[in-house]
């Protein structure tokens, strides 16, 4: 801006000066010259370049007024730009909080039901406790068949084998808890109903009129993978309370 307001400055200062000259207004300098006809070649020459700077500074300035212009509009469109990214930015922060309060509302839910899975395992934990007693309570009474034993030992690993992938899926469902409420819904059902089977079957097993002697060493197996069991579940309770 500075520049243009000096080249105004010095274009009206030989403008007028010029002006003056041509119209032969009675000029301080140009008055003097006449009247003493001191004018000389020299001076109309200065006079005549000092003319020709003044409309090449005209032409600078009309170069930098179309700059100036064009500069304009482009601000005014950059400035529209601008707007329009600070709205969409406006929106991304509106669209974050929205996503953030949602995070935090599903921590919260996310805890509660951490509690009730605990809850649940402490559940499943006391089922195979009443399992490990009735392994006890059948080898306190030593007596079954062979075909109701090998149909008993059937029985049980399918129920464990059960328990054990349950196990896995509570695990499971544990890492991915933006699915709880529909895993932990099955798991429960499906955890309640293979242990309930594993009682029953054991116990309808035990009551048989025909038993006969339990081979302690595959009964001491069994009662060990339900320590293991245990001792799995109690882990996972743990670590839910932790």
């Amino acid at each position: 801006m500075l520049p243009i307001l000096t080249i105004i400055r010095s274009f009206k200062r030989r403008w007028w000066r010029w002006w003056r000259w041509l119209t032969g207004a009675p000029d301080s300098e140009m008055s003097t010259a006449t009247t003493q006809n001191e004018t000389s070649d020299l001076e109309r020459a200065e006079m005549g370049n000092e003319l020709a700077h003044a409309m090449e500074m005209v032409e600078a300035l009309r170069c930098e007024l179309r700059t100036a212009t064009v500069q304009k509009e482009t601000s005014d469109i950059e400035k529209e730009e601008l707007g329009k990214q600070l709205a969409r930015a406006l929106e991304k922060v509106e669209s974050l909080k929205i996503e953030l309060r949602t995070a935090i509302s599903q921590k919260e839910t996310s805890d509660m039901e951490k509690e009730r899975m605990g809850k649940e395992l402490e559940h499943a934990m006391e089922m195979v406790k009443a399992v490990k007693c009735d392994l006890m309570t059948a080898r306190s009474q030593k007596e079954t068949s062979d075909l109701d034993k090998a149909e008993m030992e059937k029985e049980l690993s399918r129920a464990l084998e059960k328990v054990e992938s349950l196990k896995s899926e509570i695990q499971t469902a544990i890492s991915e808890k933006s699915k709880w409420d529909f895993e932990k819904t099955k798991i429960e059902g499906r955890l309640a109903n293979a242990m309930e089977e594993l009682a029953t079957k054991n116990r309808a097993t035990l009551s048989t009129e025909t038993q006969t002697t339990i081979d302690l060493l595959e009964l001491s197996n069994w009662e060990v993978k339900t320590y293991e069991l245990i001792a799995v579940i109690q882990r996972l309770y743990d670590s839910l309370e932790n």
